[in-house]
C-alpha cells in the first residue's frame, strides 16, 4: 500500500503543484468530455446515468439498505455534483461525505448542499487520498473508468477506510479501461 517503491526507494513527496496537475490528468481521463460550461444531460453534468428519472429506483433501494444494514458514516468516492443523491433519503445516516477530484465541484457541492447537517464534502483523489473512517462506500460510475492500476490502488484505499460495504457499478458490456 501507499507510494509505490522504484529499486527500493520512494518518490519524494509531492508539491501541491505537482498534485493539482495529477488531479486534473486523473479527471481528464474520467471524464474526458467534461468542462466546466459543458452539460451531458438537461439535469447534470455528470450526465444521464445520474439523471432523476434514471436513479428513480437507485435512490429508494439505497435509501432501504443503508437503513436495513444500519450504515451511519457513507462515503461517496466520485461524488460528482451529487445531483441524483440530493433526492434521496439520507436522514439516517449520521454523516455522508462526499468526495470528488475538482475543487471546483467541491465548492459548488458545498454552496448547495452544505446547510445539511449530515453532508460534508471533500476534495480527495480516491485512488491516493486517505478517505474518512466510514461503514460503507459508494462508487457508482467510476472504478469501470479508470486505469487497472489505479482501480486496484482505489480498491487497496478503499479498504484502509475500515468500510464493511463497497456499493459499486459496472457498466454493462464494458470492456478493461486503459
Amino acid at each position: 500500500t501507499g507510494p509505490r517503491a522504484t529499486y527500493g526507494h520512494f518518490p519524494p513527496p509531492m508539491t501541491d503543484e505537482a498534485r493539482s496537475r495529477l488531479r486534473r490528468a486523473r479527471a481528464a481521463y474520467l471524464m474526458p468530455d467534461a468542462t466546466p460550461d459543458r452539460v451531458f444531460a438537461a439535469e447534470t453534468r455528470d450526465g444521464p446515468l445520474a439523471d432523476l428519472a434514471a436513479t428513480q429506483t437507485l435512490r429508494a433501494e439505497l435509501s432501504d439498505w443503508l437503513k436495513k444494514t444500519g450504515v451511519r458514516r457513507l462515503v461517496d468516492a466520485g461524488c460528482g455534483t451529487f445531483h441524483w443523491l440530493a433526492h434521496a433519503d439520507l436522514d439516517m445516516l449520521d454523516c455522508y461525505i462526499g468526495c470528488d477530484i475538482l475543487p471546483e465541484v467541491i465548492d459548488a457541492n458545498q454552496r448547495l448542499h452544505g446547510h445539511r447537517g449530515n453532508v460534508l464534502f471533500a476534495l480527495k483523489d480516491v485512488v491516493s487520498s486517505p478517505l474518512p473512517a466510514c461503514d460503507a462506500i459508494l462508487c457508482r460510475n467510476l472504478l469501470y473508468r479508470m486505469p487497472a492500476d489505479d482501480v486496484l490502488e482505489t480498491i487497496m484505499n478503499f479498504r484502509a477506510s475500515g468500510a464493511r460495504w463497497l456499493i459499486a457499478s459496472m457498466l454493462p458490456g464494458s470492456h478493461e479501461p486503459g
